[in-house]
């Protein structure tokens, strides 16, 4: 306690009795252990009277700042040097406002021997350990510290702030140099904010011995840190928490016992058992030490789900917290304590890394998930590829007991997804800045939530429909896979399995043997499984069971009707799932008539549709006209099938027959296109040439080469990588402020140019500051001035300078800089304030190509030289003068009169050449009033004289066009879905919008346009556009020729997303006129809508469930 007084830590109060009413509180201080007697914990959550508030019943807790501790566990295993500190007396750092300091009193005593001690009362100056707020007020401050350093380091600020968690850093890096260098910079950098890290630990000797000779250099003598006087203050928060490392060589990173000289984590529950072996078990003592059996990262997770199903078959029984357990639950209990007494320390790798010397080429996620009647549990893997091996490495798992309300199995399997879900979301997320994955697979041995996840299209009751959106929105439906129940990983903890069975279990250490190349070795294809009975049970149906009642009482000849009465292939977009439905009817059909349940879908009925379907196309293809002519030509037969072939001159080749006697297809047949489509994604959205010869080894299409080109223009893939942007229209007629005359800077156009750096005070310093350039659109005159930042108000203060020297503008002309929109706002009353389409730096080029010729000034007088503020202002004014002068007319050998020059249309005169008539005489002039008005003849014949050769040279060489001649391109119209170019992303990357509105110019061409944009964070932009930085995605809608879109998946239909409702956004709509109405604009609430992908779908449903009704009606009449 002395030692604390002397070091400002606490402080006596002088006068117990002062202090504000409601705003002082004792705080209850105890030790903490009989056998450790300096051990002192205050207990900021007592209170006085049962009904009264604790301090920390009135103190707001503070958000969370620290990582989770299993996210620094996941990152601090992908290091091959980890390097792991803590801040001493991290807490007491942090200082406590005076006015707050009596909230924090306590009673301290002279002699805790005496009976009758005189008492005194203290208060603390810093922050106290117990106290709700703690935790969050030393983040918060070590936080503001360490971000100081984000513009010099950012990548240093992002490691540490996602290593620490309160007052533990555990971070590493690749090599011994890096870590010494993050150990360096954290050690300079939180001592800026008066905090001391130390007692580092890492698993690299080289780097524990340069550690070691730094901190002798910088605290000489210091000793053993654990021997201070108050070394209860000085001990970790996560170390108070979870507890103390036993031995020199096994420290603990965030509560994991590690040794540091093996590098293994060290899973060892000695110190808890012994409590358990001593104390009479009740259900308060099964719950505390099932919280003390330590495992964030899942490692015995079989094991520790029976101490959770042990505990909740207490709660079952009505068991009351302090009552003994009966010789039943006592047995088991003791049973599961032995277990865990045999256990044997359990060592795991630290790195997931270790003995692995080749390169790596990718790493991917594989998380299994199961469940069974009483718990439900998912495990993560990280598969890891090598330039020779492949490896794979165990991350987490978590488990969950089931509900004691009973749930069916099938919902008990899809809360395994659920948590599956969130445990890849969440070591994803984590692992991000760290290590790159390539690859999400989850992996689940039911089938029933295997098709609630995959069926997108379908709704179910809200219990799954709820819980099957959120696995959606943590991963991707199609990341899901089914595999069978004995490879299931997930099976292991789901059922619980004691110690030494699972330890060396590779099913649980490293996952299914196929799980090492389980491209060519993986399960069945899922595409094969049949629809369990149980989904319907789930789906939103009510009528279903009358429904299947119906349908089962007819009988079906499917031969004798045609497919495309029960099935409209215009309904689909991929040939392949068109065929399994198509299997699937035929499967409806065999299950009528030999009145089986279940007979799977197999190769056969596939084949079968395909035929059908095959058949339905030559029906309407002998019907033709010319097919008399293609049969000679061809020579097309009927093969025993009855399916029309082309014979050629390739029957004794040892090629396939389908290669040698091709299928003839009907080119106006839809059928004909899903064939085509899928033939170009066989060949990975090939050229014509490729899909042609794909296509033409199992069919044969009239005038096929152009059937395909036509296709291929319309596939969305390839136009979403190869597609040419809009083209623009011709150059239109420049603004009448432009070819008009008009007074000096009455039409502006203004921009920022830099920055530059200039010195502060004669010292070395250097400060930034930009450039204001003002250019009159008429004369081409320039105004410049120097700014400090880019803040509106600095904006503000430089426009006023410009008006007071050049007069007030009527328009501005700029670009949609933050700075400009915010000045147009506030002088929207005085002025009209223009801006250019975001994105199109060429309709500023009025001011651009004034900045290039300042650049290119700056350039070459001042080259790297470092100027002061002064100095740069004088030569800024310097280049303006020189631009002013510059000759805006063609420049002839053979002029007598001197080249036209902005200056002259403001001053009359070239204003670097020296004035005509310069008078030198000292003596005043006498002036009387007929020369003055003399004088003002001649002025303004002068400046008349240069207007009118602005007139007749200037605009004049305006009238040519220097735009370059452009193709005829797609034209545009509202709804059409493009994608719009970003020069920071790569082409897969650019986002997807659709046109909403047209912005015509004055010539009534289109040259910008408004588009709904899906952000980052889900919410929908409206943002405005050059047409050139648009690709469209589809031929316009307005064509006849349906619009084919691809995908890279057979099974997925092509969804276009149609925003419903607009975001609030930061974005702003793009400001045309400040002082006018902007155009009329449509509601951004009100859907766009898109007959192709929602109107017609609806149509089409109608249509084929008629078309079904009538068939069935036909069959029974």
């Amino acid at each position: 306690m002395v030692d604390q007084i002397n070091q400002g830590i606490v402080e006596k109060v002088e006068n117990p009795s002062h202090g504000q009413p409601g705003k002082i509180y004792f705080v209850p201080i105890r030790r903490d252990k009989t056998t450790t007697k300096l051990r002192i914990v205050y207990d900021a959550s007592s209170k006085q009277q049962p009904d009264l508030p604790s301090l920390n019943d009135c103190l707001l807790a503070g958000p969370p700042l620290t990582e989770k501790i299993l996210d620094i566990l996941l990152r601090s295993r992908v290091h091959r040097i980890v390097l792991a500190g803590d801040i001493e007396k991290a807490f007491l750092m942090v200082s406590v406002a005076p006015k707050d300091r009596d909230v924090l009193r306590f009673l301290w005593f002279d002699n805790p021997e005496d009976e009758n001690p005189n008492f005194s009362v203290y208060r603390f100056t810093r922050v106290m350990f117990g106290v709700s707020s703690s935790p969050f007020l030393l983040n918060a401050t070590a936080r503001y510290h360490i971000e100081r350093f984000i513009e010099t380091d950012p990548e240093f600020v992002k490691n540490v702030l996602r290593s620490i968690y309160v007052d533990d850093l555990s971070t590493g890096s690749s090599d011994v140099e890096t870590a010494y260098q993050l150990y360096e910079d954290a050690k300079e950098r939180f001592a800026t904010g008066g905090f001391n890290l130390r007692k580092f630990v890492s698993n690299s000797s080289e780097l524990r011995e340069r550690i070691h000779v730094n901190e002798s250099k910088l605290h000489p003598g210091n000793g053993n840190i654990t021997s201070s006087p108050i070394h209860e203050e000085d001990e970790t928060y996560t170390k108070f928490m979870l507890g103390n490392s036993t031995s020199n060589e096994d420290q603990k990173i965030l509560g994991i016992k590690w040794n540091f000289v093996q590098d293994n984590f060290v899973i060892d529950w000695s110190e808890v058992l012994q409590l358990a072996q001593n104390i009479v078990p009740t259900k308060r003592l099964v719950v505390s030490i099932s919280s003390k059996l330590y495992d964030p990262m899942g490692f015995l997770s079989p094991f520790i789900v029976q101490f959770k199903l042990f505990f909740q078959d207490l709660c079952k029984r009505g068991v009351r917290w302090d009552d003994a357990l009966e010789e039943e639950h006592l047995s088991k209990w003791r049973r599961l304590i032995e277990l865990a007494r045999n256990m044997k320390p359990i060592l795991v790798s630290r790195c997931y890394f270790q003995n692995i010397q080749e390169s790596i080429i990718s790493c991917h996620l594989h998380g299994y998930c199961d469940s069974s009647s009483k718990a439900y549990a998912a495990v993560v893997y990280l598969k890891i590829v090598t330039t020779t091996s492949i490896y794979v490495r165990f991350l987490s798992s978590k488990t969950r007991i089931a509900p004691i309300n009973s749930q069916t199995i099938p919902r008990l399997e899809l809360l395994s997804a659920l948590i599956l879900a969130r445990l890849v979301n969440t070591t994803q997320k984590a692992l991000e800045c760290e290590l790159q994955i390539d690859g999400i697979h989850c992996w689940t041995d039911s089938k029933v939530a295997y098709y609630w996840i995959r069926q997108e299209e379908r709704e179910w009751k809200q219990f799954i429909q709820n819980r099957v959106e959120e696995i959606r929105k943590l991963v991707s439906a199609r990341s899901f896979n089914h595999c069978p129940g004995l490879q299931n990983p997930a099976d292991i903890p789901s059922r619980g399995m004691n110690p030494f069975e699972f330890v060396n279990n590779s099913l649980w250490i490293k996952g299914p043997e196929w799980l090492i190349n389980f491209e060519e070795s993986m399960p069945n294809s899922t595409e094969d499984l049949d629809l369990p009975e149980e989904c319907l049970i789930e789906m939103k149906v009510k009528d279903r069971d009358h429904i299947k009642g119906q349908v089962a009482s007819v009988m079906v000849a499917v031969e004798n009707y045609s497919i495309a009465n029960v099935i409209s292939c215009q309904d689909y977009s991929n040939l392949h799932r068109l065929l399994r439905v198509t299997a699937n009817v035929l499967k409806f059909v065999d299950i009528l008539k030999s009145r089986v349940n279940k007979v799977p879908v197999n190769s056969q009925y596939v084949s079968e549709a395909q035929v059908l379907w095959i058949k339905e196309v030559q029906s309407q293809l002998v019907n033709h006209s010319n097919f008399e002519t293609w049969k000679r030509q061809l020579d097309v037969y009927e093969d025993d099938k009855g399916v029309l072939r082309c014979r050629g001159r390739l029957g004794n080749s040892q090629l396939t027959n389908s290669c040698k006697f091709p299928t003839l297809l009907d080119p106006s047949h839809y059928f004909t296109n899903l064939v085509v489509i899928s033939c170009h994604r066989k060949v990975l959205h090939n050229g014509v040439k490729e899909t042609l010869t794909e296509l033409r080894s199992s069919y044969w299409i009239i005038r096929g080469r152009q059937y395909i080109r036509k296709l291929i223009h319309q596939c969305v893939t390839c136009r979403k990588y190869e597609g040419k942007p809009y083209q623009s229209p011709s150059t239109p007629p420049l603004p009448d402020f432009r070819v008009q005359e008009s007074a000096p800077f009455a039409y502006v156009g203004v921009d920022f140019a830099g920055p530059l750096f200039v010195k502060i005070n004669g010292t070395a310093e250097q400060h930034k500051v930009w450039l204001c350039l003002f250019t009159c659109c008429s004369t081409r005159a320039v105004h410049l001035d120097v700014v400090p930042d880019l803040f509106t108000s600095s904006f503000l203060r430089c426009f006023q300078r410009f008006t007071a020297r050049r007069g007030y503008p009527v328009r501005v002309i700029s670009d949609n800089g933050k700075t400009f929109k915010s000045a147009a706002k506030l002088l929207q009353d005085k002025l009209v304030w223009s801006f250019n389409v975001e994105k199109a730096p060429w309709w500023g080029g009025i001011f651009e190509r004034m900045i290039q010729s300042v650049k290119r000034c700056l350039k070459k007088t001042i080259g790297g030289a470092k100027l002061s503020y002064d100095e740069l202002v004088t030569v800024v004014i310097e280049i303006e003068a020189v631009l002013n002068s510059r000759p805006i007319s063609f420049v002839s050998t053979e002029d007598v009169e001197e080249p036209l020059t902005p200056s002259h249309l403001i001053h009359g005169r070239r204003i670097l050449n020296v004035p005509e008539g310069l008078n030198v005489n000292t003596e005043t002039p006498h002036i009387n009033q007929e020369d003055m008005r003399r004088r003002v003849r001649y002025l303004n014949q002068t400046l008349d004289h240069f207007w009118r050769r602005w007139s007749s040279e200037y605009l004049l060489e305006l009238r040519n066009r220097y735009a370059i001649k452009v193709k005829s391109g797609p034209k545009m119209s509202i709804g059409d879905v493009v994608t719009v170019h970003n020069e920071n992303l790569p082409r897969c990357r650019w986002r997807i919008g659709r046109i909403i509105e047209l912005i015509p110019g004055e010539d009534k061409s289109i040259r910008a346009v408004r588009l709904r944009v899906r952000a980052v964070n889900g919410q929908i932009n409206i943002i405005q556009r050059p047409v050139q930085k648009l690709y469209p995605l589809e031929t316009s809608h307005t064509e006849t020729n349906p619009v084919i879109t691809t995908s890279n998946d057979d099974n997925s239909d092509p969804v276009i997303e149609v925003p419903r409702k607009q975001s609030n956004t930061d974005d702003p709509d793009p400001v045309v006129e400040i002082s006018d109405s902007s155009p009329q604009r449509s509601d951004p609430n009100t859907p766009v809508s898109n007959s192709r992908s929602q109107r017609q779908r609806r149509v089409a449903a109608q249509e084929s469930d008629r078309r079904r009704k009538q068939w069935i009606k036909d069959l029974m009449s």
